[in-house]
């Protein structure tokens, strides 16, 4: 599930950080529940610090989704195929990636 497609389909705008966490986990579920196949779920850049990871992660994993992609770029995010586009530290980078999966087995676990 692209940001992109869920930004242009719900409000006609293209990918740039508009769409909420909470409109991007609603589509989400529809989609993973409509579909027998595995379903990755764009997660923008987790909306937020690594707290906000873990419920982005929980969340789409409690949505049914098999996979979230997590971005690293900086706020204000930008459509990926647009210039000016920039990214975290390599150390912000990691918290991301460290807050991700922890999250997500519990969630799993209790489903």
């Amino acid at each position: 599930m692209s940001g992109f497609a869920v930004s242009a389909s719900r409000i006609g705008a293209p990918d740039t950080g508009l769409i909420s966490y909470g409109e991007m986990l609603d589509q989400g579920r529809s989609i993973c529940g409509a579909v027998g196949i595995p379903v990755i779920g764009d997660g923008d850049t987790g909306y937020g610090n690594a707290l906000n990871v873990k419920r982005t992660v929980a969340g789409y994993a409690g949505a049914g989704f098999a996979c979230v992609m997590i971005e690293d770029q900086r706020a204000p995010k930008r459509c990926g195929h647009t210039r000016g586009k920039e990214v975290v530290d390599r150390a912000e980078a990691v918290t991301r990636i460290r807050a991700a999966p922890t999250r997500a087995r519990r969630v799993r676990r209790s489903s």
